[in-house]
């Protein structure tokens, strides 16, 4: 069996352009136009929409998609071995092996953050492009269900219960672009084209032998693999239909991607020497002029790795006795790129290349990538109450003519004073929460950015509370009790002041981590005392530092006692001076009271026991003028409540 390449005419797609931001380097002996992009934790798999898609080598590839430009790490929640993976603009698709031996492997999509399980599939037949995805499922014994995903809508249609199976290592070849085409070959071995719910049949075979196979499209042009008994191989295009380019000169078929490709009405292929079956001619088809050219003289055995919108290849192979990694443009100067094997993709203008767990970007002028930015003066936490924060950037790029510098804040543009290297932010018009700031360079070799986090954190307002276990003071003999409260704003560890007055000159306790005062009654006058409290807050954003608080204690007269018990109910000794009677009023009628009068010398002048009455009076047989003292025990609680001072007069 002899084989062809074919080309058909069809309609164009559009390319969109993806920024590029370099992080860092200077290119070593080996990569000699190779600057690393990112270093990445593990395998890559693929990269675009500026996210890379990595794993784990292991039966466990623990998924990530990785942001190059803000450094944001977002795992994709799927268990197993990843065969194969695809960024797309919502998220990835993966094609994962079954921990269970299965004929088929699954299929998943991880789209705006939720992971769909979508069907059991062939291995690697899995193809994404822009916002579709294919896939196919054996039918029977010869022929394959191909299907389609739009990753936008979420939804899936068959196209073809009868899909040829056509093996490339373990793959079935179909194809889909970035409009919805899909290219495939059906039962009779013919090409078919399905787009927008049309079916389109691009060959019509039907000799013995003949047949198309391999599909590649960039959604207006269709290359595939033409079997043929009088032709080799052949690539074919044209505005009306198929016209034969070049045979394909080997003792085997024509392979897609390595032998062929297509983009942007660009058809790349290689042509074998009939005289030298090992050394092949790197050939290129204009989309304008619809004639082929050669690109290079011989290449031995190397392969295409990627075609871009405008005409340029990458290939891998050897030129002049010289191995390695080749850029050849449509016009221009070949140049060679480096040694080591990797994956090549071309992003927004620019070609990328992984070895290893590195993403590098390629540059072939003399203007090398601008450095990453530097800076300085920005904190990771501000409060809300903070003015204009200017923050300097220490290494802004001497000729700014040709260099762009950017600053934003949450996607938006922040002017940059070239005079002072600086720009402001203002955290008291931020709202609270987490914040991105980016500084980055650009010229015309590419670009570079550094990104930063902070948090704008809400003020407090501290406020504090004094109370006391007493207001309305007699003559006690245990202190009186204040406490003050860290009501709201005082942060972990708030200290306190106490005075007599507001401006706090008159200290009663200095500043401290204690809240609590005891003062004695005999230290308040008698009649009204105001007491002040000042907490000054730990937190660190406040829109005061400082609360104040305070609370009046009443010194009652000599004639008054408190019981704890029943703070609000002063018992009363009167009158005060007196005569002969006394009365007491204010007991409580469920304790039993030890009543002891004495002179002011200690003597005993009387003791009564009082029980079950809340009011008594009692003849004094103190028969001298002068000062008396009358002390009341609680001898329920078997504790002294009090001494009131008492004048005797006559």
């Amino acid at each position: 069996m002899k084989s062809s390449l074919r080309f058909l005419a069809g309609m164009i797609i559009g390319f969109t352009p993806l920024l590029t931001v370099a992080q860092s380097g200077s290119p070593s002996n080996d990569t000699l136009y190779l600057y690393e992009y990112v270093k990445a934790p593990a395998r890559i798999l693929d990269f675009n929409h500026n996210k890379l898609l990595i794993i784990d080598a292991g039966p466990q590839s623990n998924p990530r998609i990785l942001d190059v430009i803000t450094h944001a790490s977002t795992v994709v929640p799927c268990n197993g071995r990843v065969e194969a993976g695809y960024i797309t603009p919502q998220g990835a698709v993966l094609n994962v092996i079954p921990a269970v031996s299965s004929p088929f492997d699954s299929l998943y999509d991880f789209n705006n953050g939720i992971l769909y399980s979508i069907a059991q599939i062939n291995r690697a037949s899995v193809k994404v492009e822009g916002n579709y995805c294919i896939w196919a499922k054996g039918a029977d014994e010869s022929f394959d269900s191909l299907f389609l995903r739009d990753l936008i809508t979420q939804t899936n249609k068959l196209i073809t219960h009868q899909a040829n199976r056509q093996s490339v290592g373990l793959a079935t070849r179909n194809e889909v672009t970035a409009n919805g085409l899909v290219a495939y070959i059906d039962s009779m071995q013919n090409l078919v084209k399905y787009l927008n719910n049309s079916y389109t049949s691009i060959t019509n075979y039907t000799a013995s032998g003949q047949g198309a196979a391999n599909p590649l499209s960039d959604g207006y042009n269709i290359a595939y693999q033409q079997k043929d008994e009088s032709i080799i191989g052949a690539v074919t295009t044209g505005p009306q239909g198929d016209a034969t380019l070049v045979p394909f000169t080997r003792d085997r078929p024509p392979l897609p991607k390595t032998d062929y490709q297509v983009n942007n009405r660009y058809v790349a292929f290689r042509r074998f020497l009939p005289d030298f079956p090992w050394t092949a001619q790197l050939w290129l088809r204009d989309p304008n002029s619809g004639e082929a050219q050669i690109l290079t003289d011989s290449l031995s055995v190397g392969n295409l790795e990627l075609l871009n919108p405008k005409g340029d290849v990458m290939l891998f192979g050897s030129r002049s006795g010289i191995s390695g990694r080749w850029l050849v443009p449509r016009s221009g100067t070949i140049k060679r790129v480096n040694s080591a094997a990797g994956k090549t993709w071309y992003r927004d203008s620019s070609w990328y290349i992984t070895i290893d767990s590195t993403l590098y970007i390629l540059r072939t002028n003399e203007v090398l990538p601008p450095p990453v930015p530097q800076w300085q003066g920005w904190r990771t936490a501000y409060c809300s109450t903070a003015g204009a924060q200017a923050i300097k950037i220490t290494n802004l790029p001497g000729d700014t003519s040709k260099t762009h510098v950017l600053a934003r804040l949450d996607g938006a543009t922040l002017p940059v004073n070239m005079a002072d290297s600086t720009f402001t932010i203002n955290p008291g018009t931020l709202s609270a929460g987490t914040h991105i700031l980016i500084v980055q360079y650009t010229n015309t070799a590419g670009a570079s950015a550094d990104t930063a986090h902070f948090t704008i954190n809400t003020a407090v307002t501290p406020i504090v509370k004094l109370s006391a276990d007493v207001t309305n003071v007699p003559l006690l003999p245990s202190p009186i009790n204040l406490t003050a409260t860290n009501t709201a704003g005082g942060g972990a560890t708030p200290t306190y002041t106490f005075a007599k007055d507001r401006a706090f000159t008159n200290i009663l306790q200095a500043q401290s981590s204690d809240s609590t005062l005891r003062i004695l009654s005999t230290s308040l006058n008698t009649g009204a005392n105001k007491i002040y409290v000042r907490m000054l807050t730990s937190d660190t954003c406040y829109t005061a530092q400082t609360a104040v608080d305070s609370i009046t204690l009443y010194r009652l007269a000599g004639s008054g006692i408190v019981d704890p018990d029943n703070p609000h109910q002063v018992i009363h000794v009167l009158p005060n001076p007196f005569y002969n009677w006394l009365f007491i009023t204010g007991l409580n009628s469920s304790k039993t009271y030890l009543i002891t009068l004495r002179r002011s010398n200690g003597s005993l002048v009387l003791q009564r026991q009082v029980t079950n009455a809340s009011y008594y009076q009692f003849y004094s047989p103190a028969s001298s003028p002068g000062v008396y003292y009358l002390s009341i025990y609680d001898k329920t609680k078997e504790k002294m409540l009090g001494t009131v001072r008492l004048l005797k007069i006559f």
